[in-house]
């Protein structure tokens, strides 16, 4: 047995330590960072919470509509909610400087986990075909990982460019629009695949749609992701 110490509790380090864990070592994990606030109506909806706060704006958008992404912004595309500040708000003696890409970092305990959007999609063999490995090596760890974490997903049209593997969960239940799309699609998918070349189906998100162990599955409160 090594004793194995694993500093940062991301999705990286955890899924590390387990697979350590798993070999029978001893793990020791070292995390620094804000911890996460309670939520705020934890059983509340998105139009339940714009019903019940007194200042709804504030709390979507931010006291000075920080979380607003404007036409024509040249910076990060993606607009994080003031209840993730804790994630992002970086110290005050941080310095950074980059050229040619915009670094993210997270400031939270659990890494950039807690401000993951949920979307998890297996690299497939092409695009793999100039590494020194194939989808087949990585194929049973896409496995273990959906198994670990809970991954919804379901072999259909988009499994062409989203390789379907064991271990994923069924997918989350549908919303009226996102049915009636999916139906319509189903019903006239010669004319869309052949003519339009034009493929639809269920996406891969890291979200629960059923328990595992002591986690619960997704309330659909749309606040999942």
């Amino acid at each position: 047995m090594k004793r194995v110490i694993v500093v940062g509790s991301g999705a990286s380090g955890v899924h590390f330590a387990l697979s350590a864990l798993g070999k029978g070592h001893a793990v020791t994990m070292l995390d620094v960072g804000r911890g996460r606030p309670p939520a705020v109506g934890a059983d509340a909806s998105f139009a339940d919470l714009k019903q019940r706060l007194p200042d709804p704006a504030r709390y979507f958008l931010g006291e000075d509509y920080e979380a607003v992404l404007f036409p024509g912004a040249d910076h990060e595309y993606y607009g994080f909610p003031p209840s993730k500040t804790y994630v992002f708000s970086p110290p005050s003696a941080l310095r950074v400087e980059a050229r040619g890409f915009a670094p993210l970092f997270s400031f939270a305990q659990g890494g950039l986990a807690e401000a993951w959007t949920a979307g998890c999609y297996p690299l497939t063999p092409l695009e793999l075909q100039n590494f020194p490995f194939s989808y087949q090596d990585l194929g049973p760890h896409y496995e273990e990982v959906a198994r670990r974490i809970g991954i919804t997903g379901v072999k259909d049209g988009l499994s062409r460019f989203l390789p379907f593997h064991e271990n994923l969960q069924p997918p989350l239940r549908l919303d009226a629009h996102s049915e009636l799309l999916l139906a319509t699609y189903e019903r006239n998918k010669d004319y869309f695949t052949r003519r339009l070349r034009c493929f639809m189906g269920r996406s891969r998100v890291a979200v629960l749609s059923a328990d595992i162990d002591d986690r619960k599955a997704c309330t659909y409160t749309g606040r999942c992701l």
